[in-house]
């Protein structure tokens, strides 16, 4: 175990258990306490699209019964062989965004931050159905958008209503 990568280690742990990609997701779920995780995510880990973060490592430890040390060693592993593979392609370091670029980046990052401390904060609590129906309307009408307008050009419209929502949700009121 000590050589691979935090995909195939997810994976070999998983077929040994003879659970499905959802089965790992259900049992994540599970002992987090709610029903955040799916098989999908934990078929992006397996295949290394996305690496999981030490919150989510924890979880996973606890899900298959392993020291947390063995996944983070895969990760730093996958990590390691990443980093390889860039220094083969010849890569000229990291990409050097111009101010435009780098105002945008920001900003995004700044709203993405945001939304990942709300996140948690409304975590624990409950959603009203009227608000949820709501949601998913706006989120419906924004991702038709999507498809035919550049996500700049959508960008204000979503933060709009990602504030609303927070709003709604801290304020527990109901959506006009």
């Amino acid at each position: 175990m000590g050589d691979t990568g935090i995909g195939a280690l997810l994976l070999g742990l998983r077929t040994e258990r003879g659970w499905t990609q959802q089965q790992v997701a259900d049992e994540y779920n599970a002992l987090e306490g709610r029903a955040a995780m799916t098989g999908k995510e934990i078929g992006c880990y397996e295949r290394e699209v996305r690496i999981p973060v030490p919150y989510t490592r924890s979880h996973l430890a606890r899900v298959f019964a392993v020291e947390v040390g063995v996944l983070d060693r895969a990760v730093a592993k996958s990590k390691q062989r990443r980093d390889d593979e860039m220094d083969a392609e010849g890569s000229d370091g990291p990409t050097v965004l111009s101010p435009a670029e780098r105002s945008v980046a920001d900003a995004v990052s700044a709203d993405a931050s945001s939304s990942a401390e709300f996140a948690r904060f409304i975590a624990q609590r409950n959603a009203d159905e009227l608000i949820v129906e709501q949601l998913e309307a706006d989120v419906a009408r924004l991702a038709r958008s999507y498809v035919s307008h550049p996500l700049l050009e959508l960008y204000t419209e979503i933060r709009q209503l990602r504030d609303g929502v927070f709003g709604l949700l801290r304020g527990r009121q109901r959506p006009r």
